[in-house]
């Protein structure tokens, strides 16, 4: 059945963008849909992610809730569907003119909460029966987006935890180079230390040996004095 064929589409770690193109168009070519846009909700607007056969403007790129029949159907939570379609409302592009659709069906997809829309056009007109597959998948749809939402979220996550373990490597990196810049200066301050030790000791002895000289000179002077004395009283 349709569901089942749309249920493995959506089978998959897919990214939100080959997840919505694949959606958007397996629907339309299942319902002979001649248009397909897929929105999704993010920062509770309605955002573009993909087409078929349709590129929405600049100004159509992002909706709010409430606003066209997109935003109506995520704020009611309800299939809607139009009509009566006034001329600059959709054009379908074709190689050979542009045709205009006599049918257009919005529809929101939902999980716990909406999660995104999706707005499909048809210029035959939609059968009861391609109405009840839209109802039936979209519940499907919000699933799969908010598997994928939350797929990029960890993934996000994963990248800013690998981001923050390599900014930790090189932290440890570079302080493991401050504490042997520091291990190598301590170890030329100990030497120096050691140097200057030995250097001290060296004064010291030196100074000891000037003062024995000292006092064996001053002994010999003594010496000297007493033997001039003793000869001049001869």
């Amino acid at each position: 059945t349709g569901v089942t064929n749309l249920n493995d589409v959506m089978l998959g770690d897919k990214s939100m963008t080959d997840l919505t193109k694949d959606v958007i168009e397996f629907i339309c070519s299942y319902t002979n849909s001649s248009a397909g846009v897929l929105y999704v909700i993010e920062n509770n607007e309605l955002h573009y992610s993909a087409g078929y056969s349709y590129i929405p403007n600049d100004d159509k790129k992002s909706i709010k809730k409430g606003e066209g029949l997109l935003g109506q159907t995520i704020k009611s939570k309800k299939t809607l569907q139009l009509k009566e379609i006034s001329s600059d409302y959709i054009q379908i592009n074709y190689a050979l003119g542009e045709l205009k659709p006599t049918h257009i069906v919005a529809f929101p997809l939902i999980d716990n909460k909406v999660e995104g829309a999706i707005e499909v056009a048809s210029i035959y007109g939609f059968t009861d029966l391609q109405l009840e597959f839209f109802e039936l998948v979209s519940n499907n749809i919000g699933i799969a987006i908010k598997s994928a939402q939350n797929r990029k979220h960890i993934l996000e996550l994963l990248e800013e935890t690998e981001a923050q373990s390599e900014e930790l490597r090189i932290q440890h990196t570079e302080l493991e180079g401050m504490n042997a810049e520091l291990e190598t200066q301590t170890e030329k301050l100990q030497a120096s230390e050691e140097e200057l030790r030995v250097q001290q000791e060296e004064l010291v002895q030196t100074n000891e040996e000037l003062s024995e000289r000292s006092t064996l000179l001053e002994e010999k002077n003594i010496e000297i004095q007493k033997k001039s004395e003793a000869l001049e009283l001869t």
